[in-house]
C-alpha cells in the first residue's frame, strides 16, 4: 500500500490548575488535529496537558483495509458483416472484424488516437539517430498473455517475420526500408534502414508485436487461430464461422478495459444485425445501410454515424489487348457512372464522390470530381475504336461494405447504357479475399474499399504497383517514380509536391473508376458507452456499460 496521510482527532486531557483555590483540578476535553504521512500503519499522536506540562504519547493502529476495485464486470456483443479469415495479424486484410480484433489483442509501439494523435504504447520514446536509424525505448512492464516478458526481442522478432512470412501481407517492413535492427538492450532498438523512413510512426501505430517463442515454434495454422499477443483482452475462443470470444487482461500494464467479456459474431444481412438490437440480444451493430439508419433509432437502442476514411472504388484490371487497357476507355468508365444519384437513392445523401483517393488535408485540392457524362463517355469510347462497346464482368463482394451488391448493380446498369455492357457476379467475402484479391485472380473489375489513416504516403501506396491489394496492374513509370521518391523523402514541403504531382497522373490515368468514402453507421445499444473513430477502428478498451 502506498503511503497516505491520515487525519485523528484525538481527546486530550487537560488538567486545569487551580490558581485562586486549593480546589481539585477540572478535566477539559480539546480536540486536537494531528497529521502524519505513513505506511500501512496509522500512527496516533496524543498529546496530554498535565500540570503546564506536555506530554506526548504515540500509539500505532492499522486501518481497515480499503475495498479493491471491483474490476472488469459485464459482457457485450458486436455483430459485423462478415467472418473474421485469420487472427495472424500480418495475413489480415480486413479492417472489421480481423483489424480490429487484433487491436485488442496485441499492443503496437505507437497507437493512433482516434483525434488522429501517435501516442507512446509498448515504445516510450522514438528518435531520430540519423537519416538511417531510428531508436526506440521500450516499457519494461509488459508481458504476453503466455506470460512471457516483453522485450527489444519481440519487436525485431515481429519486424522479420512480417517481412519474411510468406503469407503475409503486411508492408510495414517495406515502408520502413527496413535493412536490419539491433537489440541495444532489452529495452532498446535500433531499426536500421536502407532509405529515410518518413512513415516510420504511422508504420509502427497499428502494426502488432508478436512473442517470439510461441510463433516461431507454433505451426502458422494454430497460431492463425489461437492469437498470442500483450493487449487489454485476451483470446479466449474462437470457432470459424462461430463466434469469437475475448476477456478483458486484468493483469494489462495499461488501464484495464471496464467491460469483462467481448463477444464478436458475424451475421451478413443488414436486417437480421437490425432485428436483433432491436431485440436486445446484441450491444453493437456494424454497417447499417444509411436507408435503414432510423430503425435503429429505438427504445433500447441509437445511431452512431461518422463519416469515415474508407475509399470505395471500382478497380480496372489492367490488360494488353483488353479495351480496358486505353486510357479513354477507363476515362469513360468515370463519366458513365452517376455517383451523385447512387448517393441519394442507396445512400441518403451519405455517398459524395472524391476527385483524389488521398484523403484530405492531403489531396491535391486543384483536382475535381469526374461528372455524370454519358455522352462523353460514348464519345471516348468511339475514339478509342469501341463505338459498339463491349462485354466485361464486374465482380462484387456481399455484406463487406454498405450497399455493396446493390451499388455494382447501379454501377453496371450505368456502364452498359453507354456501350459497356456490365455482368455483376456476387461474391461472398471469404472468397473474395482468399480466392480473387490475396492471389490477384486476374478479374477484369471488381468493387472494393481501401481504408485509410490519412497518412498521404499510405494513400499514395494504394495505386504502388507492388502493393499487396492493389488489383489493378497499373504500372505508370512516372507515377511510380514520383512515389518512390516521396517515400524516402523527409522534407515535407517537398513530399508535397512529389504526391500532388502523382495524383494528377493517377487522376488522368483512372486505374479506379472514382466512387465516395464510406460513411459508417452503426447501432448501439444505450447501455454501451462507446464513441466510433472515423478510421473503422472499433475500439472497446474506454468503453462503458451502464446498469
Amino acid at each position: 500500500m502506498k503511503g497516505r496521510i491520515w487525519t485523528v482527532l484525538a481527546v486530550v486531557m487537560i488538567l486545569s490548575l487551580g490558581l485562586a483555590s486549593c480546589t481539585a483540578p477540572t478535566p477539559v476535553e480539546v480536540e486536537v488535529e494531528v497529521t502524519r504521512v505513513v505506511e500501512k500503519e496509522v500512527e496516533v499522536e496524543v498529546t496530554k496537558i498535565v500540570e503546564g506540562t506536555p506530554v506526548v504519547e504515540v500509539v500505532t493502529a492499522t486501518p481497515e483495509p480499503e475495498p479493491e476495485s471491483a474490476g472488469p464486470s459485464g459482457e457485450i456483443i458486436e455483430l459485423s458483416g462478415i467472418d473474421p479469415n485469420t487472427l495472424d495479424p500480418y495475413q489480415m486484410t480486413t479492417t472489421n472484424p480481423e483489424q480490429n480484433i487484433a487491436t485488442h489483442i496485441f499492443d503496437s509501439l505507437i497507437w493512433l488516437t482516434a483525434d488522429g494523435q501517435y501516442e507512446p504504447m509498448l515504445a516510450t520514446s522514438w528518435e531520430i539517430i540519423d537519416d538511417l536509424t531510428w531508436e526506440f525505448k521500450l516499457r519494461d512492464d509488459v508481458y504476453f498473455h503466455n506470460g512471457e516478458h516483453f522485450t527489444a526481442e519481440a519487436v525485431q522478432f515481429s519486424i522479420e517475420r512480417a517481412r519474411d512470412l510468406e503469407e503475409s501481407v503486411s508492408t510495414v517492413p517495406t515502408d520502413i526500408h527496413y535493412e536490419s535492427s539491433e537489440i541495444v538492450d532489452d529495452y532498446t532498438i535500433r531499426i536500421h534502414t536502407s532509405e529515410p523512413a518518413p512513415v516510420m510512426v504511422p508504420a509502427m501505430a497499428g502494426f502488432s508485436i508478436l512473442e517470439p517463442k510461441y510463433y516461431a515454434e507454433t505451426p502458422l495454422e494454430v497460431a492463425a487461430e489461437n492469437p498470442v499477443g500483450t493487449g487489454c483482452y485476451t483470446f479466449v475462443s474462437w470457432e470459424r464461422d462461430g463466434p469469437l470470444v475475448m476477456e478483458a487482461n486484468e493483469d494489462y500494464w495499461g488501464n484495464v478495459p471496464a467491460i469483462k467479456r467481448v463477444t464478436v459474431r458475424a451475421v451478413p444481412e443488414a436486417g437480421s444485425r437490425i432485428a436483433e438490437l432491436e431485440a436486445g440480444n446484441v450491444d453493437l451493430i456494424t454497417n447499417v445501410p444509411p436507408d435503414q439508419a432510423d430503425m435503429v433509432e429505438t427504445d433500447v437502442s441509437r445511431l452512431e454515424a461518422v463519416e469515415g476514411l474508407r475509399r470505395i472504388f471500382i478497380y480496372i484490371h489492367y490488360e494488353e489487348g483488353k479495351p480496358w487497357a486505353d486510357k479513354r476507355v477507363r476515362q469513360a468508365m468515370n463519366y458513365a457512372v452517376d455517383v451523385d444519384t447512387i448517393g441519394e437513392t442507396l445512400f441518403a445523401g451519405y455517398a459524395r464522390r472524391y476527385a483524389s483517393w488521398i484523403v484530405p488535408p492531403n489531396n491535391n485540392p486543384a483536382l475535381e470530381p469526374y461528372p455524370y457524362d454519358p455522352d462523353k463517355a460514348r464519345e471516348l469510347l468511339a475514339e478509342a475504336g469501341y463505338a459498339d462497346g463491349f462485354d466485361i464482368k464486374l465482380h462484387t463482394p456481399v455484406g463487406r461494405y454498405n450497399k455493396d451488391k446493390e451499388a455494382s448493380e447501379a454501377i453496371g446498369a450505368y456502364l452498359t447504357e453507354v456501350g459497356i455492357r456490365t455482368e455483376v457476379i456476387p461474391v461472398d467475402w471469404s472468397t473474395y479475399v482468399q480466392e480473387m484479391l490475396i492471389p490477384k485472380q486476374n478479374l477484369e473489375i471488381g468493387l472494393i474499399g481501401l481504408s485509410s489513416t490519412a497518412v498521404a504516403l499510405y494513400d499514395a501506396q494504394n495505386l504502388d504497383y507492388n502493393f499487396p491489394l492493389n488489383m489493378t496492374a497499373w504500372m505508370n513509370e512516372e507515377y511510380q517514380a514520383l512515389y518512390e521518391e516521396a517515400f524516402k523523402t523527409l522534407d515535407d514541403a517537398k513530399r508535397q509536391e512529389l504526391l500532388f504531382k502523382a495524383q494528377e497522373i493517377g487522376y488522368e490515368e483512372c486505374p479506379w473508376i472514382w466512387l465516395w468514402r464510406q460513411y459508417d453507421f452503426y447501432g448501439v445499444s444505450n447501455r454501451l458507452q462507446w464513441t466510433p473513430r472515423a478510421d473503422e477502428v472499433v475500439d472497446f478498451r474506454d468503453a462503458t456499460l451502464s446498469e
